[in-house]
């Protein structure tokens, strides 16, 4: 009697046997590669399970990928494996005797373990994590090469469920399915569409379900009352005011920003609460300065404070943010709270890779050929592409905010050569075209705690500059854009900085590391043809944190929830000098930093800085206390507390600053 599944032909179906005992199984060509995609596509999946478990028992939020790692990572494994196993293949074609499956286990396996040993492991010697998976594959191999009936199993079970029309085999009874022989295990085309719909649907399931909640959110927002106004807020990433001809300095960097100033009101004196992203973002977003919320270093924003884009969504506006700074930007720092639409981590081949253990790989290889760029960095050109795209296809009937973080004058410094060259001396040309040429002279990044000569924090300005330049021509380009589509003519647009950067500047490069005039002292423009003056300048300083309000004064929201702080729209239309208007001092808070060098002063505790007029004071960590007078000591050599004066304004504002954070409390 013929058993079910044979019924059509008439064969009774035998399994697999196994190999005799010393016998050696050698796989062809064809089962070799897809053995290699087999593992490649659940190795992702355990990367990609891994990575998620991390994210929901770590209390540090910042593992650096999105939920399209859950795709991303099976398909980069997917390719890379299949790249092994394409030369496993070529081997056993031209070589038949040299590759056993046992062989091939091995290699697939220690490639598979070494990639999950990378993610988790994070305390084990590199090399002693090569070691263990070394040892996990070949005894795993040997079990699995001793027993490949398990294996072919296991393989069709996992990789062969897409059902196939019945075919007709070459020998075989017309209609019949075809069944795997002893000699080829595997039915081909099962396993490749059983893997390509795995992934096509983890793909459309993730991007599926954030179209579908972007829907639902947009369909519940509340009904517009009459014509409010769209805004735009625009960061530019760690980019300093005194670095823009915009505020005087003598190379050209920012004309688009000079004629877009001729637009509207430029805050000479404008100052960050944080010398770094995501608590400077997190007090443009609700009025608070850092020590009232959650952020620090390893956790993100809670849900304690309402935020801008929560407050504009009560009423009506669409919300959308475009997120060049994936570091500390993303969803992961919580700054997407309130966004319908928050577009972070892009699809490249760069971000495949960043999902992947291979990155290790890949970062010596690129730091060895002198390339420091950041796989999958956004460029302001793409990030312009991105809003742009997003305001053709949005709803027509109701205002939109905004937010595009840009991060291209952020280390490493690496605009297009023709602007990396603008600012360069001779010999830097030759070191941009010729990483070898100098290899004193940094490659555009910052490391952190190095200690660099005033050459090469030149060269670090130079490339900085160019960055800038760079920027500052998109945005040009984009603005351009938007008044040809008659998008400024109701819209409120504000452009400034989450922090500044230093170059030597007492010693010290980059940020985060002090409250020094260089890292607070931002750019501020603010555009508004029904209520916003053209071409004013106002010399107050003021604080990034006065902006959530100054939103929504301009946008005429009234009746709900406000922040804290004060529009800064009570300086548009005064004259400069009217000291009446002069809110509280600028505040600006440095918590220690994580692991730094004991020469940067954050080494030394919590740091605070207040501005007063034109005097900046800073409180150190141990106790210390500095005093500039940064209007006229923009680099501020002189302390002042050397001084008898200096001594008494330091108590005063001391004490303004004591009586501001308990106010606060």
């Amino acid at each position: 009697m013929n058993s079910v599944g044979d019924r059509q032909t008439g064969e009774v179906a035998q399994p697999a046997e196994e190999p005799a005992a010393g016998s050696v199984v050698r796989p062809g060509p064809g089962q070799l590669l897809l053995l290699a995609m087999w593992f490649g596509f659940f190795t992702g999946v355990g990367e990609a399970l891994t990575m998620g478990a991390k994210r929901l028992l770590n209390t540090n939020p910042y593992m650096g990928f999105g939920p399209d790692v859950l795709w991303l990572s099976p398909l980069t494994e997917t390719a890379l494996f299949t790249g092994v196993g394409l030369l496993l293949a070529i081997m056993a074609s031209r070589w038949p005797t040299l590759v056993t499956l046992k062989s091939a286990l091995r290699v697939l396996g220690f490639l598979a373990f070494s990639s999950l040993f990378l993610l988790v492991l994070h305390r084990v010697n590199i090399y002693a994590k090569l070691v263990l998976a070394a040892g996990v594959a070949s005894a795993g191999a040997s079990m699995l090469a001793a027993s490949p009936g398990i294996l072919w199993g296991l393989i069709r079970v996992t990789m062969g469920w897409v059902v196939l029309p019945k075919t007709s085999r070459s020998g075989g009874v017309p209609g019949s399915r075809p069944r795997p022989s002893d000699s080829d295990p595997i039915d081909r085309r099962r396993f490749l569409l059983s893997q390509g719909v795995a992934l096509t649907g983890l793909a459309t399931a993730i991007n599926g379900w954030d179209w579908l909640q972007e829907r639902r959110t947009v369909a519940a927002l509340p009904a517009v009352a009459g014509n409010p106004p769209n805004v735009i807020l625009i960061t530019l990433d760690t980019v300093r005011s005194m670095s823009l001809s915009l505020y005087g300095y003598e190379r050209p960097t920012s004309p688009a920003l000079e004629r877009l100033a001729g637009m509207g009101v430029c805050f000479e004196r404008a100052f960050a609460t944080a010398p770094w992203t995501t608590p400077s973002h997190a007090s443009m977003f609700t009025g608070r300065f850092p020590h009232e919320l959650s952020i620090d270093w390893e956790a993100a924003l809670d849900t304690q404070q309402p935020t801008l884009a929560e407050v504009l969504s009560e009423h009506g506006y669409v919300t959308a943010g475009f997120i060049a700074n994936t570091e500390r930007c993303s969803f992961e720092s919580g700054l997407d709270r309130g966004f319908a639409h928050y577009e972070d981590y892009g699809v490249s081949a760069g971000q495949a890779i960043r999902t992947s253990p291979v990155r290790f790989v890949a970062d010596r290889i690129r730091e060895g050929r002198g390339d420091f760029e950041v796989p999958g960095r956004k460029s302001a050109a793409r990030l312009n592409s991105d809003f742009l795209r997003w305001l053709t296809n949005r709803s027509e009937n109701r205002p939109f905010f905004a937010f595009l973080n840009y991060y291209d004058a952020h280390d490493p410094y690496l605009p297009p050569e023709d602007f990396a060259l603008r600012f360069a001396p001779a010999f830097h040309t030759v070191r941009y075209r010729d990483h070898g040429a100098f290899p004193d002279m940094p490659r555009g990044t910052v490391s952190l705690g190095d200690r660099y000569t005033p050459a090469q924090f030149r060269y670090l300005n130079d490339t900085y500059d160019g960055s800038i330049a760079y920027l500052d021509q998109q945005l040009g380009l984009l603005f351009s854009e938007l008044e040809g589509r008659s998008v400024l003519e109701n819209t409120v647009v504000i452009i400034t900085s989450d922090h500044g950067e230093q170059f030597g500047e007492h010693g010290l490069p980059g940020h985060a590391n002090s409250l020094y005039l260089q890292t607070l002292q931002v750019p501020l423009l603010i555009l508004f043809p029904a209520r916003v003056p053209r071409g004013q300048r106002i010399a107050h300083p003021v604080s990034l944190r006065d902006l959530a309000n100054t939103v929504l004064d301009l946008a005429g929201i009234g009746g709900g929830p406000t922040f804290p702080g004060d529009s800064l729209a009570r300086y548009m239309g005064t004259r400069s000098g009217d000291g009446s208007l002069d809110g509280p001092a600028p505040l600006a808070e440095l918590q220690r930093g994580l692991r730094v060098p004991e020469w940067f002063p954050s080494a030394k505790g919590d740091m605070k800085a207040l501005i007063a007029g034109n005097l900046h004071y800073i409180l150190n960590g141990d106790g210390s206390e500095q005093l500039f007078d940064y209007v006229n000591d923009s680099l501020e050599r002189n302390n002042l507390m050397e001084t008898n004066a200096g001594v008494r304004d330091a108590a005063r504002l001391r004490a303004a600053m004591k009586s501001l954070v308990a106010g606060l409390s």
